[in-house]
């Protein structure tokens, strides 16, 4: 079975060589005295047994059955429905009765530019792809007009890009995420397609929490977690600041 391993920079060593006889693929090579392997350019590790490789950050998303995926509304198709920007060669329809709940009098009323996280429910080569906002199972299907649904319109917030590499890995594995979350609270939709929607408390810890998330893409957990934690000291020396400032304006305003 393939597995994945950590993302690793160029002239990184990714195998040290011993007794054990393996294959290497794209993107490694041998050093100069063959006694280990190392990476040629950025990518995930892969390995099968004994056959290692690099898995490039692929450009543009395909559309597969029910993957996760945030797309932006870029036109209205009457009233039934919207297309969506889902970062693949073909846009997405979304139906207006796709909602959990939606009915023809209680439906969503998306505009252009509205982000929306979706899932997959039709996908061919040679057809447009079809998203929907519902639970797949019943568990996960909650009315669109509560809010509490995993799937609907994103509000507020902000949208960036990321490798389809780094999304997959956020999505199959929560670290990156959860270990963000004790530093800041906040909330997270990511689309296999290569977009995070976050929100935190206040614009500042949003986009702290969006260059932690952006970081992760082009290095390795080490230093991940160094820039973290860069990130995390800054913020509170800044905020200490403010506070401090704040303390002396009131001083100033009672005298």
């Amino acid at each position: 079975m393939e597995g994945a391993g950590e993302f690793v920079l160029p002239g990184q060593t990714v195998v040290e060589l011993g007794d054990t006889e393996i294959k290497i693929g794209k993107g490694l090579k041998l050093d100069d005295d063959d006694s280990k392997v190392v990476s040629t350019q950025p990518g995930i590790l892969m390995h099968d047994g004994g056959y290692f490789h690099l898995s490039y950050p692929q450009k543009k998303y395909t559309a597969r059955l029910e993957d996760p995926v945030i797309g932006i509304v870029t036109q209205r198709v009457s009233d039934n429905g919207w297309t969506l920007d889902i970062c693949a060669h073909q846009e997405a329809y979304l139906d207006a009765l796709s909602f959990d709940g939606a009915t023809g009098r209680t439906k969503p009323r998306l505009e252009v530019g509205d982000v929306v996280h979706c899932r997959v429910s039709q996908a061919h080569s040679w057809k447009q792809p079809v998203v929907v906002c519902t639970g797949s199972t019943p568990e996960y299907r909650k009315d669109w007009v509560s809010g509490w649904g995993i799937f609907g319109e994103l509000k507020d917030g902000y949208v960036f890009e990321v490798s389809i590499q780094l999304a997959t890995r956020l999505i199959g594995q929560a670290t990156i995420l959860e270990t963000i979350g004790k530093k800041w609270p906040y909330e997270v939709a990511v689309g296999i397609n290569g977009r995070v929607w976050v929100r935190a408390e206040t614009a500042q810890r949003t986009i702290l929490v969006m260059n932690a998330i952006k970081f992760a893409d082009n290095h390795n957990n080490v230093e991940f977690m160094k820039n973290l934690e860069l990130l995390a000291n800054e913020q509170s020396k800044q905020q200490k600041a403010e506070q401090k400032k704040e303390k002396e304006q009131q001083e100033m305003s009672t005298d």
